[in-house]
């Protein structure tokens, strides 16, 4: 059975890691606990506070400690609706990878589960900026049209 402390680390991690958010800007806002999973929210606000730019909820399984429920909304909705996670076993996920390239300048490239890379980033100059271009791509790409240019 995984602990509070646990599961609220594990979930900030996690908002972090899909959203692009600071780790430093995620504060916990609610838990609740129930018998099956605990229900965490988080804030995303600017470093002195002033500022919301989104709300969190993330679904901890109380026995496995996996991520079952994320969801997430802008800074006008303070209730995000949590969809289920369909964890697929065996099979890895698709992934962001940074990594720095030969400049000593920072990239990232997403994979497919199988491990191809099917797109490769700009160059930041920062580990911080290219968490952004993450964010950006997660955020535009499901709105995006396809213009065939041929």
């Amino acid at each position: 059975m995984i602990n509070i402390g646990k599961a609220v680390s594990k979930a900030k991690s996690y908002v972090a890691n899909q959203t692009g958010a600071p780790y430093h800007s995620l504060v916990l806002e609610s838990f609740k606990s129930e018998q099956a999973s605990h229900v965490i929210e988080f804030k995303e606000v600017a470093a002195l506070g002033e500022k919301i730019y989104g709300h969190y909820l993330i679904e901890v399984d109380t026995e496995s400690g996996k991520i079952t429920g994320f969801g997430k909304s802008g800074p006008n909705d303070p209730n995000p609706e949590i969809e289920p996670i369909i964890h697929r076993k065996g099979l890895p996920e698709p992934q962001f990878e940074i990594y720095k390239d030969t400049d000593d300048k920072f990239r990232f490239r997403l994979k497919t589960p199988n491990g191809e890379a099917i797109a490769v980033s700009k160059v930041y100059e920062s580990k911080v900026s290219c968490l952004n271009g993450i964010k950006m791509v997660k955020e535009n790409a499901p709105k995006a049209i396809i213009q065939n240019l041929n």
